[in-house]
């Protein structure tokens, strides 16, 4: 399974806001808490991969993140829920695993459940502490050969919500980490 994402940098979340209401529906509003490990025998930004240890209002999701596969943030993703974080963090540590201590990502996400072009889209509107505010459009599909569809599919929603923004390749963490100077 692969989740084709694109991310875009917002100036007027307001009027995205207002469109999503139109297009969409309101599934809520999550606070995230995002804690990365580095692996112990690779450089995880070198093979661009990612592991992640995300809590979300009393829930706690591990995830395997792969490289990156066509022009945007698409990849192979493989999340668990895990019953007790604080296990799973010592497990992961036991194992070898640092966590990246000085940069957690922070943030506040709505989340709208939209139907565009047959597919089922999760649209979320981030505010991320000391970044600013971004859309995420995500979709899942069940090959490689369909990732560069799914994108130019995702771009035509992001301009149906009034979004012409810079599109961003970067994770969130990636870029505390570019503005922390790491």
């Amino acid at each position: 399974m692969f989740e084709v994402e694109v991310k875009i940098a917002v100036e007027n979340p307001e009027e995205v806001r207002e469109r999503l209401r139109e297009l969409g529906e309101r599934e809520g509003t999550l606070e995230q808490v995002d804690v990365y490990y580095q692996h112990p025998c690779r450089d995880f930004g070198e093979t661009d991969e990612a592991l992640r240890l995300r809590r979300t209002d009393g829930r706690v999701v591990l995830t395997y993140k792969g490289p990156r596969v066509g022009r945007e943030k698409s990849r192979e993703e493989v999340e668990v829920e895990v019953e007790d974080g604080e296990r799973m963090d010592r497990i992961l540590r036991r194992l070898g695993f640092r966590p990246l201590e000085r940069v957690k990502v922070k943030k506040r996400r709505e989340v709208y459940r939209v139907r565009f072009e047959g597919r089922d889209v999760t649209v979320a509107l981030d505010e991320v502490s000391g970044l600013g505010t971004f859309l995420e459009l995500e979709c899942s599909v069940g090959d490689r050969s369909e990732v560069e569809r799914a994108e130019e599919s995702l771009l035509r929603l992001a301009e149906r919500l009034g979004v012409r923004g810079e599109r961003v390749r970067e994770s969130y963490l990636e870029l505390l980490m570019e503005r922390a100077g790491e």
